[in-house]
């Protein structure tokens, strides 16, 4: 009974641990749509000729630094494809644990994508409340 007492405990703490970390191809897919719908804004601002843009550039370039290893890396599984079957497996079993325990270096990738979130938002904002919207991409 022991044995079984010990199994649901660490399947519960799985549970509990689970999403604690952060998914590496959500912050990618993240960054191809966040991609699009800030080009217009900062271009809006841009054409303001006011600096309005300056924050949201600072903050791109904080994300890319914190981002390019994550995003490196990333990529290199992606697209390599001679892989031994445990290379593969190691590879996967690290992604797993980036999603269930939060590491250090994908924290800090997704920490600059909410900081770089917040200030196209308040960009975004600033620029309504101006009366200047994003012009369109047509």
């Amino acid at each position: 009974m022991p044995i079984v007492n010990h199994s649901i405990v660490a399947l519960a703490l799985c549970l509990l641990l689970t999403g604690c970390g952060t998914d590496v191809m959500a912050l990618l897919d993240e960054e191809g749509r966040v991609f699009w719908q800030a080009d217009p804004i900062i271009a809006a601002a841009e054409d303001l000729d006011r600096g309005l843009e300056a924050p949201i550039i600072d903050a791109e370039s904080a994300k890319q630094v914190a981002c390019e290893p994550v995003y490196a890396k990333t990529k290199q599984q992606i697209y390599e494809g001679d892989w031994s079957y445990w290379e593969k497996f190691w590879s996967n079993f690290a992604l797993l644990v980036v999603e269930v325990f939060p590491v250090q270096l994908v924290e800090r990738c997704a920490q600059a994508h909410e900081d770089y979130n917040r200030e196209l938002g308040a960009l975004r904002q600033r620029l309504e409340a101006e009366g200047v919207y994003p012009r369109s991409r047509d």
